[in-house]
């Protein structure tokens, strides 16, 4: 005789719950790493900035010094 196995329903709800939960931290993770992503480019973009903007300033300061 075969006995069919019924998990208990406290014990389902409780793995739908941390399926769940699993799944917002995955769909978080995949967020952040986006988020990520785009300040890591920002950054790029603003040392390259910051790099053009030295060395214009070096520059007016060079043209600066040499009306001095």
């Amino acid at each position: 005789m075969k006995h069919s196995y019924q998990p208990d329903r406290k014990l389902t709800e409780q793995f739908n719950a941390l399926e769940s939960k699993i799944d917002q931290a995955i769909n978080l993770i995949i967020q952040l790493r986006k988020e990520n992503q785009k300040l890591q480019e920002k950054i790029s973009n603003l040392e390259k900035l910051r790099t053009t903007v030295i060395d214009q300033l070096n520059s007016i300061i060079d043209k600066i010094d040499s009306l001095v």
